[in-house]
Parts: C-alpha cells; sequence; structure tokens
C-alpha cells in the first residue's frame, strides 16, 4: 500500500518535556512514524532561562533538566524501536518555542509533533504555550496531541 502524496511524511519531530502529554505526543508520533515508514526524531529542550527564573543554582538545575530530558528522550526510543521505527534522539540548549523550530528546519521535518500542555500551569504562565508558538512558526505541519483522559 503506497502512501498519497499529501500524506507523504518521510521525517517526524517530536518534541517532549517528560509530562504525560508529552509522552502521549510521542505515542501518536511513533504511530505515525510507523504507518508512515518515516525516521522519527525526538526533541528535548534544556531550557536553562527557567533555572535562573526560578532562582535555582545554575549547574544543579541545568544538569536536572539534562537527567529529565535523557530519561524522556530514553523512553520515547524505547517506543519507537519496540515500533520498528529509526530513531534519532536530540538534546538541545535555548529556549524551547525557538529550538523545536530550528530543529525541524534542520532536520527537514515533514511533520512536528507537540504536546498541547507542558509540565505545569505557572510554566504556561511564564513562557507562554509553546505549542501554540510552534504551531504559528513552524516550517512545516504540526500535530498538537492533546492531554490523554484520566
Amino acid at each position: 500500500m503506497s502512501v498519497p502524496p499529501a500524506l507523504d511524511i518521510r521525517l517526524i519531530v517530536c518534541a517532549t518535556d517528560g509530562s504525560d502529554c508529552s509522552r502521549a505526543a510521542a505515542q501518536r508520533a511513533v504511530a505515525l512514524a510507523r504507518c508512515a515508514g518515516a525516521r522519527l526524531v525526538g526533541l528535548y529542550v534544556v531550557d536553562t532561562r527557567a533555572a535562573v527564573r526560578l532562582g535555582i543554582h545554575y549547574a544543579d538545575a541545568v544538569g536536572e533538566m539534562e537527567a529529565e530530558g535523557q530519561r524522556a528522550l530514553a523512553d520515547m526510543g524505547d517506543l519507537a524501536t519496540a515500533s520498528g521505527v529509526t530513531f534519532t534522539p536530540i538534546l538541545a540548549g535555548g529556549h524551547p518555542k525557538q529550538e523545536i523550530l530550528n530543529v525541524a528546519a534542520a532536520q527537514g521535518a515533514d511533520l512536528i509533533v507537540v504536546g498541547a500542555h507542558g509540565r505545569s500551569a505557572l510554566e504556561r504562565a511564564l513562557l507562554g504555550s509553546v505549542s501554540e508558538h510552534v504551531v504559528r512558526h513552524a516550517p512545516c505541519d504540526v500535530l498538537v496531541v492533546r492531554r490523554p483522559s484520566p
């Protein structure tokens, strides 16, 4: 069975922050990659501004965020491998809104998959909606996955 040209997806970038919503997005991205025969790039952005803003010791906070990123990417990689999907993890630093767009453009993404909500309401209030920004400025189509039902 061939994929219709309108659904020709060769590379998917899926951003994660380790939240439940991000895990749901990763599951959706893996399923789409499997169906389309696409490669999957998992992206975790270490937002160093958050550590500074919250008054946490910078090096400790960055180390904790990097460790969380590695765990989230490993989980996504396990899902991808179990589904036979080629997976590449990227741990980046910077502003999540911009880094998602930068990585998608640099990788030549055909689709970006993000969760509708990040880790906390406080982060959304301070940072604005990452998913909304990505939808407005992405170089390709974007799939926003809603929070899983309880």
